[in-house]
């Protein structure tokens, strides 16, 4: 049996458990969020700037907000969404796995 198949058989079911409870919490968390206020409504804070800043990627700005070039937040963020953006996906594919 490889290391592995050795590593994954001795995980205890109860952490099975704990995972996909807490994935179905999230979901279920999810869903409220977007039923009562969109998609908008899963960003708080600076999310929208990084929103934007990813936005403005994927249109061919560069690492732009509100037309100056973003100099104080890394770009790790805005590359997300504009992963998901490329690939298509809703924005709400990010928050059920951070």
């Amino acid at each position: 049996m490889t290391s592995i198949k050795k590593i994954i058989n001795n995980i205890p079911h109860a952490v099975y458990a704990i995972f996909f409870v807490s994935l179905l919490m999230r979901v279920l968390v999810l869903v409220a969020l977007l039923t009562h206020g969109g998609e908008d409504s899963l960003l708080w804070g600076d999310s929208f700037q990084y929103k934007y800043a990813g936005e403005n990627l994927l249109v061919g700005n560069g690492y732009t907000n509100n037309g100056t070039f973003e100099t104080y937040r890394a770009p790790g963020y805005p590359l997300f969404f504009l992963l998901l953006k490329v690939l298509d996906f809703p924005l709400y594919v990010g928050s059920i796995f951070p």
